[in-house]
């Protein structure tokens, strides 16, 4: 293993973002903060979306990333205590000023 000495004023680390949402799954995604990316994919109504969430089986990160795409927004998973305490673990979609593009 490697080990790098390291400050964040030698590189361009992203510290903050600008937070836009902090889902813990699809299922919690605001429908109306990102309506026109649901009306887009055919789900014209919220009930129109939590009626395909019933058949839901695809990975949350898909529809997290699609979502993103959407709105150029950044985005990452978090599990702050790496899967030891299941439910923890959440998206967030962010402003992306601090990436490079």
């Amino acid at each position: 293993m490697k080990v790098f000495k390291t400050k964040t004023e030698d590189h361009p680390i992203t510290t903050t973002v600008n937070l836009v949402a902090r889902p813990s799954s699809i299922w919690s995604v605001d429908y109306d903060m990102f309506k026109e990316f649901f009306v887009k994919e055919g789900f014209d109504t919220k009930a129109d979306w939590e009626d395909y969430l019933n058949y839901f089986e695809d990975a949350d990160s898909d529809w997290i990333n699609d979502i993103a795409e959407f709105y150029n927004l950044g985005w990452d998973y978090i599990d702050p205590d790496n899967g030891r305490c299941k439910g923890n673990d959440y998206f967030v979609l962010y402003l992306k000023e601090n990436e490079d593009a």
